[in-house]
């Protein structure tokens, strides 16, 4: 993979994030099928009361007041009932008989990384099979709902769970639960995965966040005098780094480029929207920056830049981890006013 195809993926995967889609399907034995189904925000903060919306396109043959989203563990196995998706146009659904069902959930989850659920639909039985009496989850969930008792509740919990044996499950749908950081001066705000770690920028940087695959300094050139010990520092990793600077001048992504990065060569240049903001996603030719993404959106009489720097090469594991983690961090920016 080319560094041109590595950048246009990044700037593919920004675009798909943003929609918060999972396009994924599952089907029944009797033809039901869900999915797509999505969910919006894909990405919280953890500790922060989220409202999140959960919608699932499900097939016509699903039985009335018969699908469920459900969370559960990494490998799919369900652990809890959250809910029940509606298709009425009323509540948490938008459009009354659109086959698109909706849960509106409101999630705070005390641990970064991430948490998952299922959609969960009984569908109609095949022409000539047995049709088994509906599952009553008004009353299920509402008795449910009122058990103070912990062991009782658990246990009911469990005889609950034993009756999606008969019900199709959707493939795994991710919500990513991360950290958030700002810049001194709020101006950036950024959500990051608990991979990486918020470091302090340099009190002569301005506003500045930097996020990195590291607590400690990364060497991607020359050590600062601040560096005693070979504990201070790594000479493998990669950081995401972003910073606003006054700029007065009227804006043109040529001007601006021509001013702060007169001795570096652009390789490619394309438009990118951030936090609202337009924007571009810049190639380099030469320079620390060459083949990396750099990222450069007016606001104002500022300019936010988004940096990725690694130590990595192109077309490389690490480094294609390392543009896959940027492209998601970078869907979860806000620039602030």
């Amino acid at each position: 993979m080319t560094r041109k195809t590595s950048v246009a993926i990044l700037a593919a995967a920004v675009v798909l994030l943003t929609a918060g889609a999972a396009w994924l399907y599952a089907q029944s034995p009797s033809g039901g099928t869900i999915g797509p189904n999505t969910v919006n925000p894909s990405t919280i903060v953890v500790n922060t009361s989220t409202l999140v919306v959960f919608t699932s396109h499900i097939s016509d043959n699903v039985k009335n007041n018969q699908v469920l989203l459900v969370r559960t563990n990494a490998a799919g196995t369900p652990t809890d009932i959250v809910g029940k998706l509606n298709d009425q146009g009323k509540g948490t659904d938008a459009t009354k008989h659109d086959k698109i069902c909706t849960a509106r959930v409101v999630l705070n989850e005390p641990t970064p990384g991430q948490i998952y659920f299922r959609v969960a639909a009984r569908f109609k039985p095949a022409f000539g099979k047995k049709d088994e009496p509906d599952d009553d989850w008004d009353t299920d969930l509402a008795d449910f709902n009122a058990i103070k008792d912990q062991t009782a509740k658990r246990s009911q919990l469990s005889k609950l769970l034993k009756k999606l044996a008969t019900y199709t499950l959707s493939e795994l749908i991710t919500i990513n639960v991360w950290q958030q950081t700002d810049d001194a001066s709020h101006l950036i705000q950024v959500l990051y995965p608990p991979t990486l770690y918020a470091v302090s920028a340099p009190a002569s940087a301005g506003p500045a966040v930097i996020i990195q695959s590291s607590p400690n300094f990364i060497a991607f050139g020359e050590l600062p005098s601040t560096i005693t010990s070979d504990n201070d520092y790594v000479t493998t990793g990669y950081a995401i780094t972003m910073a606003g600077r006054q700029y007065t001048t009227p804006f043109t992504i040529n001007q601006w480029l021509a001013d702060r990065m007169p001795d570096i060569d652009v390789d490619t240049t394309r438009p990118l929207v951030i936090s609202g903001h337009s924007g571009y996603l810049i190639t380099f030719k030469n320079g620390l920056q060459s083949g990396k993404p750099f990222v450069v959106v007016p606001d104002g009489n500022m300019v936010i830049t988004i940096a990725y720097t690694s130590t990595f090469d192109p077309d490389t594991p690490p480094e294609d981890a390392g543009l896959t983690i940027f492209s998601q961090v970078l869907n979860t920016v806000h620039i602030l006013h």
